[in-house]
């Protein structure tokens, strides 16, 4: 499913005979990634990220909208358009500034900030999709609704 993601991604995101070969050394390392049984979450945002930097809608994730520098132990707003804009804990969307420079460093301490850059990035994305779905996020939120379902009949993995 990852790899039908990425390959969707890119599909949708650059075009036919547009030299791109940095897109495809970070796609290629991604792969390698995900086959040498690494967890899917780091190196699908750090691909996610550099795609956006390579196709020139890279975000500015160490500097707030005022000019600041992004302070870990802050919360922000991020605007793909403008950077990150300061904000308290309760407001919708709010990231942890450590998740922020994590991202930037496309090195994630922990499950937070994998959290915190999967929604960042998928904003991004989704901005730069404008308005086309993914059939990859279709097909693993049809998978996930039926797991359950699947769990609650009865049914085990090796009968279906």
């Amino acid at each position: 499913m990852s790899g039908f993601y990425l390959n969707e991604l890119l599909l949708k995101l650059t075009e036919r005979w547009d030299p791109h070969p940095e897109i495809f050394f970070c796609y290629a390392s991604c792969i390698e990634a995900l086959c040498a049984g690494e967890d899917e979450e780091a190196p699908l945002r750090r691909f996610e990220k550099r795609l956006l930097d390579e196709l020139g809608y890279g975000l500015q994730l160490t500097v707030t909208d005022a000019g600041l520098p992004v302070e870990p132990d802050r919360h922000y707003r991020i605007a793909p358009e403008r950077g990150p804009e300061t904000c308290v804990a309760e407001a919708a969307g709010a990231v942890y500034g450590r998740s922020l420079t994590d991202l930037e460093a496309g090195s994630f301490a922990d499950a937070r900030s994998l959290r915190d850059a999967k929604r960042v990035l998928r904003a991004a994305l989704d901005a730069r999709l404008e308005g086309r779905s993914l059939k990859s996020r279709e097909v693993m939120l049809a998978l996930r609704r039926a797991a359950p379902a699947r769990v609650a009949a009865g049914i085990s993995e090796s009968e279906s």
